[in-house]
């Protein structure tokens, strides 16, 4: 979050929660510096995350802070990000491994399968250059199987 969202999202925590800005104003000793502890500690986070844990609060669908917590309300959003930054995450490895796995490997196989057919063309065309050699008297059949090995050996078969 930068400094302007973070402006936006902390006067928004205040208009929510007043009583905070004044517990704020008589319990802290630089109330700016507060603020700048909970900007840091809220940095990696986006705006919306933040006002989603704000708008939480206030339309009461989790409850907000305790009095005892007032200290760490950057502590609490960053925990019910994480909370559901970690749900997210998890959802997702949920329906990944639900996919078949035909599917989500897709990709790669036809990918691998590719480079096998153009390894195994060169091969074939190397293995077919050799036995056109056999055939037209050029090397004996001893010779020629020598060096079908070794073409099968570098192709790996």
């Amino acid at each position: 979050m930068t400094n302007p969202d973070f402006a936006v999202w902390v006067k928004r925590l205040f208009v929510a929660f007043p009583g905070l800005w004044d517990w704020l104003q008589s319990k802290s000793l630089d109330p700016i510096e507060t603020q700048g502890v909970w900007r840091k500690c809220l940095a990696p986070y986006s705006l919306d995350e933040c006002m989603t844990v704000l708008d939480e609060w206030s339309n009461g669908t989790r409850e907000p802070f305790e009095a005892y917590e007032r200290d760490k309300v950057h502590l609490r959003v960053r925990a019910r990000i994480e909370q559901e930054r970690d749900r997210a995450r998890k959802r997702l490895e949920l329906s990944e491994t639900s996919t078949p796995y035909r599917t989500k490997r897709q990709g790669q196989r036809d990918a691998t399968t590719v480079a096998t057919l153009m390894g195994d063309r060169k091969a074939v065309a190397a293995g077919a250059a050799e036995y056109l050699k056999f055939k037209l008297g050029e090397i004996d059949w001893p010779e020629y199987v020598s060096r079908r090995e070794v073409i099968m050996r570098e192709h790996g078969f």
